[in-house]
């Protein structure tokens, strides 16, 4: 068994040839295990990201990945005494397939009722920058967003609506919804 440790953020890749090998480093990398015959895998450090995980997908299994997310930054809400809603439209969303490790575009729109405070949008827009280069399914990136909005400005309603570009002659749209008990 070959253990395979591919760090995405210098684009290194190590090999390990014990099967008892730990990631001690799981916030920014891949753990990855195999059986097959590692060949030529240098060339990887100058692939586009989709390339790598293509590449990495359909040779080797990948049992961890977790990325540093951006952090999401708040600032109180002004009108606190007023209920509003406030949406937001990113239309150049991106994230890459899990499968086929090809890019993935999508509109994210963000609906919500603030309570105490307010998500800021320069962090909004790095927070959803961070998306471009996990591999994530549809149903997970957008309660993805959701749980963590939800987490970071605890607000009176809030609804997440992915609508993805066509692929394969299929339109998806995905919309999950929060609404805080009480």
């Amino acid at each position: 068994m070959v253990s395979v440790l591919f760090c995405y953020e210098t684009l290194a890749v190590k090999l390990y040839f014990t099967a008892g090998c730990k990631n001690t480093d799981r916030e920014n990398t891949a753990f990855l295990q195999t059986d097959k015959p590692l060949f030529a895998i240098s060339w990887l450090k100058s692939c586009s990201f989709a390339v790598r995980f293509y590449f990495l997908s359909k040779f080797f299994t990948i049992t961890h990945i977790k990325f540093p997310m951006a952090t999401l930054e708040t600032f109180p809400n002004p009108n606190r005494n007023r209920r509003y809603s406030i949406t937001h439209v990113n239309p150049e969303f991106t994230s890459v397939c899990p499968v086929t490790g090809l890019p993935d575009f999508g509109t994210i729109t963000l609906q919500y009722i603030p309570d105490e405070i307010c998500v800021e949008l320069k962090s909004l827009k790095y927070y959803y920058l961070d998306f471009r280069n996990q591999g994530i399914f549809y149903e997970a990136v957008t309660n993805k967003i959701l749980d963590d909005l939800v987490a970071c400005c605890n607000p009176i309603s809030m609804t997440i609506k992915s609508e993805w570009s066509t692929r394969g002659g299929i339109h998806s749209i995905i919309e999950a919804t929060y609404t805080r008990e009480g």
